[in-house]
């Protein structure tokens, strides 16, 4: 009904929990291949103070209350190496490995979504090409 509108649709998809296999992950992003989203983002599970999730990670070990708080910077790509890891399926890597998958298709996704638009809207781009590049 939204693309019948032509509205821009996009989700918000979140990797990594406890039990989760590679399969199920894979069958996740073989829904979004397979879907009309125009754009799509992924997260790895990050515990946080005061969730269930936090008290899995401290009862696991992998969190605590008086932890460096620094190790919460939920960018994975950025904090990789630091990110709490809640999967009891995927190591550290496997868990990127997927994650990049996701980013892919999402860098692909997004591609798409300005050429439609500069399909779309040909007056604005000229327009805009023409204040950024051509003006003075």
């Amino acid at each position: 009904m939204l693309k019948r509108n032509k509205l821009q649709v996009s989700a918000s998809f979140i990797i990594g929990s406890p039990d989760e296999t590679r399969e199920e992950i894979l069958k996740t992003l073989a829904f979004i291949k397979k879907s009309r989203l125009d754009l799509c983002d992924v997260n790895v599970l990050m515990p946080l103070p005061g969730t269930p999730l936090w008290d899995y990670a401290v009862k696991r070990g992998l969190a605590s209350n008086d932890m460096d708080w620094e190790l919460l910077d939920i960018d994975f790509v950025k904090n990789y190496k630091n990110y709490i890891i809640l999967s009891e399926k995927l190591n550290r890597g496997e868990l990127k490995e997927l994650y990049d998958l996701f980013m892919r298709e999402r860098e692909k996704r997004a591609r798409l979504l300005k050429l439609k638009y500069l399909y779309q809207r040909p007056k604005e781009v000229w327009r805009y090409f023409v204040k950024k590049y051509l003006a003075n």
